[in-house]
């Protein structure tokens, strides 16, 4: 090829190679990483009052659910947004070391021992933190 058609050729296929290069993960929403921040702080409160009476609490409890099944459907909802969602879906496992699964257990315990929620506050943190940090870490795009 000479120079000049080359160089069109190129010029042609430059928006291919763009676009093979765009992110395969959604760009950042605040919106999302708001909610994510909110729910741990809020997640993190009804762990300290787990040693309590759950029939106090309920309907709290039954709010913050309510949160984090819209906050997952939010992030569900985005483009290219698996890898947020999913970790949404870990949190809400009402059978794992989640925050859904320490609330199903304060509900069917009446109330969980002060060692139990200390030990279970360090893991649901840590899950919170990886949203949080998957969100944050998503570059801003400009239109």
């Amino acid at each position: 090829m000479k120079p000049s058609r080359r160089r069109r050729v190129l010029i042609l296929l430059l928006p291919l190679f763009l676009g093979a290069c765009a992110s395969a993960i959604a760009p950042y929403d605040h919106y999302a990483y708001v909610q994510a921040t909110s729910l741990k702080v809020e997640a993190l409160e009804l762990l300290d009052l787990a040693t309590e009476s759950y029939e106090d609490h309920r309907v709290r409890v039954e709010r913050f659910r309510s949160r984090m099944k819209k906050a997952y459907e939010y992030v569900r909802s985005l483009p290219r947004n698996e890898l947020t969602a999913r970790q949404y879906e870990i949190l809400m496992d009402p059978d794992g070391h989640s925050i859904f699964g320490a609330l199903r257990r304060w509900e069917e315990s009446g109330r969980l021992s002060p060692v139990f929620v200390e030990e279970l506050r360090g893991e649901i943190a840590q899950h919170f933190d990886q949203v949080i940090t998957l969100e944050a870490a998503k570059i801003k795009r400009i239109p």
